[in-house]
C-alpha cells in the first residue's frame, strides 16, 4: 500500500478505503449480533426481521464513518 502511495495510485488507496470501511462494519455488526443473541434467548422477531435490521446497522455504520471523513477532512481543511 506505502508503495502505492508512493507512485500515485489514489485509486486503489481509495478502493482500500472502502473495502475496508465495509468489511469493518460487517465485522462489528457482526461481533454485537452475536454477542446479544447470545444474551437474549427469548426472541421472537423472525429471521427476516432480524436481517433486515443488520443490514440496516452495518448501512448505518457505513454512512456514519463516511460522514465523520468528511466533517474530518473538512475541519482539517479550515484549520489551515
Amino acid at each position: 500500500m506505502l508503495k502505492n502511495v508512493n507512485e500515485g495510485h489514489k485509486e486503489r488507496i481509495l478502493l482500500w478505503e472502502k473495502f475496508a470501511t465495509i468489511a469493518g462494519a460487517i465485522s462489528i455488526t457482526s461481533w454485537v449480533s452475536i454477542t446479544l443473541i447470545d444474551q437474549l434467548h427469548d426472541i421472537t422477531l423472525p429471521l427476516g426481521i432480524l436481517f433486515c435490521i443488520y443490514v440496516s446497522v452495518i448501512c448505518s455504520i457505513i454512512l456514519g464513518h463516511e460522514l465523520w471523513n468528511k466533517f474530518d477532512k473538512t475541519a482539517q481543511k479550515m484549520t489551515e
